[in-house]
């Protein structure tokens, strides 16, 4: 199952801008807006996910083995991700750069980590 979770506050929502930009995505992926997002964590880990916050200074995608029950956690493309939504993720990883570039937006950033995951879950069968 895929689920997109976004927070209610500080955050823009499913808008019919965000609906045009997935392409017809949004039409076959569950979105759920929730109140705080640091219990959101806290419920998917007690259901067994591993959930990886994306910033800087953690591992690289390679070296994480993304088989199993995973959730990613993206934050705000200006300020990142929250320090206390960080702080309850069981990972954090960063998508390696190269050159004068130091982040992608948060569409490239998904795009990256859900084909290393789908590619790692491929390769598990």
């Amino acid at each position: 199952m895929n689920l997109v979770v976004i927070p209610e506050h500080d955050s823009v929502g499913l808008t019919p801008v965000a609906v045009k930009a997935s392409a017809g995505a949004s039409e076959w992926v569950a979105v759920a807006q929730v109140t705080n997002l640091a219990r959101a964590i806290e419920a998917l880990q007690k259901k067994n996910f591993w959930v990886y916050g994306a910033a800087l200074g953690g591992d690289t995608p390679s070296a994480i083995d993304f088989r199993g029950k995973v959730a990613l956690v993206l934050g705000n493309e200006g300020k990142g991700i929250r320090r206390n939504v960080l702080e309850h993720c069981d990972r954090v990883v960063t998508i390696p750069m190269a050159g004068h570039v130091d982040s992608f937006n948060v569409a490239t950033a998904a795009a990256v980590l859900c084909y290393e995951v789908r590619r790692q879950a491929g390769a598990a069968r």
